[in-house]
């Protein structure tokens, strides 16, 4: 594809959905584990604003809109055949169907029954991250278990990893900015969240070495998305490290987070979300920008996102 297309569109945001409601599944059912009802609650938000993306824009490419043609990754590119894209569809369905079942318990008691809902959230967490995985893995189903079938199957899983969890950590951080006693659990919790995002980054790799060799190319687009990739290595290390040691000592010295220092977070989060959007993205579409184009973009991105953030931050709002 070159440029944008409404069919590759519906299908980015079905990604970006699987990350979304994938992450915030995975990391509401760790939360209900460790016994924080509230913050596991608050989880059900952004779980069903994923869903939501997800489930509509799936109907749209099952009845409306014809499969894309490519799919990329990484700017390595490897174009299946569009039975491939419909097999996936067709496989995928009865799970579609379950997970649409269980998000209308889980909204049911969510809203309706509290108690029992907190009671038995991290079941069905659970459940609806088991369900939403076999989604990302059926996203495109060749027929057979190859090594092109990995790819496929690894590419979509692992945004439950990045994407979907670099969100989650934006999330949590923002709703927990002006309570004390939720960021003794959340800033912890996200020692392990990075652990994750590193992990999802390893599959990303990992998958793309799978089809090297049939869709190894190299142009401007490609150029840029390995900048991308070094950006969130480099990005990844200061959340991972620096970011999170602040975090916990202020936690244990019970401070609170300055308006400077909390604005460099706000910018490392901008990043980070803006890069794996990013990535995301144009592994659905091929664009012929010059390199400058591309950057220009990223950072207009990146600064518009930073923008929301610091407003929203501002806001007294919780779930």
């Amino acid at each position: 594809m070159n440029g944008l297309e409404l069919h590759g569109l519906i299908r980015f945001f079905i990604q970006v959905g699987i990350g979304v409601a994938g992450a915030a599944s995975l990391w509401g059912m760790v939360l209900a584990l460790k016994k924080e009802k509230e913050l596991s609650g608050f989880l059900m938000w952004p779980f069903l604003a994923g869903f939501a993306l997800f489930i509509l824009n799936w109907f749209l490419a099952v009845f409306v809109f014809f499969p894309a043609k490519v799919f990329g990754h990484e700017g390595i590119v490897i174009k299946p055949s569009d039975q491939f894209i419909t097999n996936g569809l067709e496989v995928s369905a009865i799970f579609v169907f379950a997970l649409l079942f269980l998000v209308l318990i889980c909204s049911f008691l969510y809203f309706k029954r509290r108690d029992v809902f907190q009671k038995y959230a991290a079941i069905l967490f659970l459940l609806n991250f088991m369900v939403i995985g076999l989604i990302a893995v059926l996203t495109i189903f060749s027929g057979q278990w190859d090594r092109v079938q990995v790819f496929f199957s690894l590419h979509s899983w692992h945004s439950i990893l990045t994407l979907g969890t670099v969100l989650m950590v934006d999330f949590l951080y923002t709703v927990s900015l002006r309570r004390s006693e939720l960021k003794r659990v959340v800033y912890p919790l996200f020692f392990y969240m990075s652990a994750a995002i590193w992990v999802g980054l390893g599959i990303d790799f990992v998958s793309a070495f799978l089809i090297l060799e049939e869709a190894f190319k190299i142009d401007t687009q490609f150029l840029f998305e390995q900048t991308l990739i070094g950006i969130i290595i480099i990005n990844g290390a200061f959340l991972s490290g620096s970011v999170n040691d602040k975090l916990m000592g202020l936690i244990k010295n019970g401070k609170e987070l300055a308006p400077r220092l909390n604005n460099l977070f706000a910018l490392l989060g901008s990043i980070s979300i803006v890069s794996w959007t990013g990535i995301t993205f144009m592994d659905f579409f091929e664009f012929n920008f010059s390199y400058f184009v591309f950057a220009t973009i990223y950072l207009l991105l990146v600064a518009l996102v930073f923008l929301c953030l610091f407003l929203g931050r501002r806001m007294k709002i919780t779930p």
